[in-house]
């Protein structure tokens, strides 16, 4: 698994007292602020899957006790996220293809 790229040190405002050491914000480069968007849209992507999963699919509710079960329940709930995908597809494109010999 790759880890997802995060080229800023932290998202949120910086407070008055660290305004001081955040030059870091004010010396940086057209391209690593457009580096830093484009990590910010990545990993809003991904957050955005993880939501859908927590809702849709309880991913929430995923309590084992070991770090390889939780793993694997992860990762079966995202395969069956992939699986739904595919099935709603395949239902449209067969509606699409037979749903005119249906309705006889």
């Amino acid at each position: 698994a790759t880890p997802i790229p995060i080229s800023q040190p932290y998202h949120h405002k910086p407070r008055r007292a660290n305004i001081l050491y955040s030059s870091y914000f004010q010396t940086s480069s057209k391209e690593e602020k457009k580096q830093a968007q484009l990590d910010e849209r990545f990993s809003s992507q991904i957050e955005g899957k993880f939501g859908e999963a927590k809702r849709r699919f309880s991913l929430n509710r995923v309590m084992t006790k070991l770090l390889e079960t939780s793993q694997i329940a992860i990762a079966i709930t995202f395969i069956v996220m992939n699986l739904s995908t595919l099935l709603r597809q395949f239902c449209a494109f067969f509606m699409f293809i037979y749903g005119s010999t249906l309705s006889l």
